[in-house]
């Protein structure tokens, strides 16, 4: 699974614009293939910072999206919304784990376990 994380943060004014540009970008999402899901979230101490986040089958899936799409067009667009650059990362994630984990983890139940898992 590939992860695609954008960091946006928007003039005030330009909330509202950039809140539409955002889900219409999801919307486009939907239609292709090895698309997942996506998912936007606005921080809580900021609420013009939105979050984007997509998932994706394979490396290839997004890359063939990116060469085939308006999606750099709709995210070049949208950077005269915002009051700072934007923030992408790239994840290519070869596992993941729930809550089984933290169950497996020996040790007294009451300490805390911070677990790091490099890709």
């Amino acid at each position: 699974m590939v992860e695609v994380m954008i960091r946006m943060h928007a003039f005030p004014v330009k909330r509202r614009e950039l809140l539409l540009v955002l889900q219409g970008l999801m919307e486009m999402l939907q239609k292709e293939q090895g698309f997942l899901r996506a998912r936007l979230w606005t921080e809580a101490e900021d609420k013009n910072i939105f979050i984007l986040n997509e998932e994706w089958k394979t490396r290839d899936d997004i890359d063939r999206y990116i060469r085939q799409s308006n999606y750099y067009r709709v995210l070049l667009g949208a950077q005269q919304l915002l009051a700072k650059s934007s923030q992408i990362t790239v994840d290519v994630v070869s596992q993941t784990e729930g809550m089984e984990l933290m169950y497996a983890v020996p040790g007294d139940s009451k300490e805390m376990y911070r677990v790091e898992t490099t890709v």
